[in-house]
């Protein structure tokens, strides 16, 4: 995942902050928007956490709080998972879990709003994003349950 951040480096003092102390802030920013290496578990854990917020929008309705927390919870595991699509070199996978993630964070604030028909729209573009790329790296394995396909 790529975050941009811009910072004025340059110049003695700006704000009443050092150049170094603009820069040490600047670290600081960079260090906490980390993301660190997702392993194929810890991706497992996310996509079961997003299947079961999943249902619970389907049976419990795509509004209110219970909606928003299922939706951030979606959004975080579609970022989670964009992280490991990255690492892995799978550009589709993480385009399309970049556009769940999209579509779950307008879920969410849709859920808040108490905007049926965008949380109702919000939602078809998380299904879509999920659909698309479990079918092209998703696969069952023996035991009955699934994995991620490296390749396609």
């Amino acid at each position: 995942m790529t975050i941009g951040c811009t910072l004025v480096l340059t110049g003695d003092t700006l704000f009443g902050m050092t150049k170094r102390s603009r820069i040490l802030l600047a670290t600081g920013f960079l260090a906490a928007f980390t993301v660190f290496a997702v392993t194929e578990a810890e991706l497992a854990t996310a996509m079961k956490a997003t299947q079961k917020s999943m249902g619970a929008l389907k049976k419990g309705g795509k509004t209110g709080p219970d909606a928003e927390a299922a939706a951030t919870t979606i959004q975080k595991s579609m970022v989670a998972g964009a992280a490991f699509f990255k690492e892995h070199k799978m550009a589709e996978a993480e385009e399309w879990s970049m556009k769940a993630a999209k579509s779950a964070g307008e879920l969410a604030a849709a859920a808040k709003a108490n905007d049926e028909a965008a949380a109702t729209a919000a939602f078809g573009g998380v299904a879509s994003s999920c659909k698309t790329c479990h079918t092209a790296y998703r696969e069952q394995t023996a035991e009955g349950g699934y994995k991620v396909k490296m390749s396609h």
